[in-house]
């Protein structure tokens, strides 16, 4: 039952979370006109009310050949990102700051997850070993 008397105190939240998922949650969010405030009010609503998340959370068991093969995989995506600046570079128009932007935050990423990826693995010499020709 609610105090309607109580003084409602507001707490703050500071997160942590990956680029690109809260770029795209932000465009839902814009596209439902809810703020990111009211989004995440009615999540811990939710947890509140229901005693649990309004999703399940699955653990997924990675062996260490995972764990090469996907940070392969995002060094060689990084590898075409690469590819793709030195297109826009030698364009006659050149490439715009945004563009830019774009690109650099997406190597950010793979490079992160990349890294996390190998420091995961309990020999990093085996990484190493994998990134070469």
């Amino acid at each position: 039952m609610c105090d309607n008397n109580r003084e409602m105190t507001m707490a703050t939240i500071n997160a942590r979370i990956d680029d690109d998922i809260k770029n795209q949650a932000d465009e839902v969010l814009k596209l439902m006109n809810i703020s990111q405030t009211q989004a995440i009010a009615a999540f811990y609503q939710y947890i509140t009310e229901q005693k649990k998340l309004p999703f399940v959370i699955t653990s997924i068991v990675k062996t260490p050949h995972d764990l090469l093969r996907e940070s392969t995989d995002m060094l060689a995506e990084a590898l075409a990102v690469i590819s793709n600046l030195q297109v826009w570079t030698e364009q006659q128009d050149g490439i715009g700051k945004a563009k830019l932007m774009e690109y650099y935050r997406r190597l950010d990423a793979l490079y992160c997850c990349a890294k996390e990826k190998i420091g995961l693995l309990s020999d990093n010499r085996d990484a190493e070993l994998g990134c070469v020709p």
